[in-house]
């Protein structure tokens, strides 16, 4: 997945940076947030998405990457 992105502690909007939501992910592919599963529930632009359940983190993801070592890891279809 290209770009970074944000998502606010019990939000369950993500916002992009350099990222190509639209062509990337869709409606229904399962990501991981800093270990905790989540839906993608609707694509809105390519740097701006929704998911469900909320963001459960203690503290704001900023600047995670698509990486196994940083913050953030998001994968499609995982599970």
């Amino acid at each position: 997945i290209a770009g970074s992105i944000a998502i606010p502690a019990n939000s369950n909007t993500i916002t992009g940076t350099g990222t190509r939501f639209t062509q990337q992910l869709a409606a229904g592919d399962r990501i991981v947030l800093k270990g905790m599963s989540h839906v993608v529930t609707q694509i809105i632009s390519d740097s701006l998405m929704t998911v469900s359940p909320d963001y459960r983190g203690v503290s704001d993801v900023t600047q995670g990457k698509p990486s196994g070592n940083i913050a953030c890891m998001i994968m499609p279809n995982c599970l």
